[in-house]
């Protein structure tokens, strides 16, 4: 029987992806999947205010250790728009909401 893998970024035998050399491939930095994987974790670090926590989940799924300055930057950039802004954290507003407070 196979040995299949149920994560994209890890092939059936469990080592990390090194990247395939494809146009798009998110382990070269370049190309959609890059932007793609940098646009998913901006909007959350900043609804969360929570920016290392989003790089850190972002680069455990993909895998893509050589977006880490991309991710850094815009996770930060997100995050500091978010808060000149005024807007509220998701949690804090869930918190509130819970405890009946406006």
């Amino acid at each position: 029987m196979a040995e299949v893998s149920t994560c994209p970024a890890l092939p059936a035998s469990g080592r990390r992806a090194t990247g395939s050399g494809a146009p798009g491939d998110p382990h070269d930095g370049s190309g959609a999947a890059s932007f793609a994987i940098v646009g998913m974790a901006a909007p959350f670090t900043a609804a969360v205010r929570a920016p290392l926590t989003g790089i850190v989940l972002v680069v455990e799924m993909t895998g893509a250790t050589s977006l880490l300055v991309p991710l850094l930057t815009a996770c930060f950039a997100a995050t500091l728009t978010a808060d000149r802004m005024g807007s509220v954290p998701v949690y804090d507003s869930l918190r509130l909401r819970m405890l009946g407070r406006p």
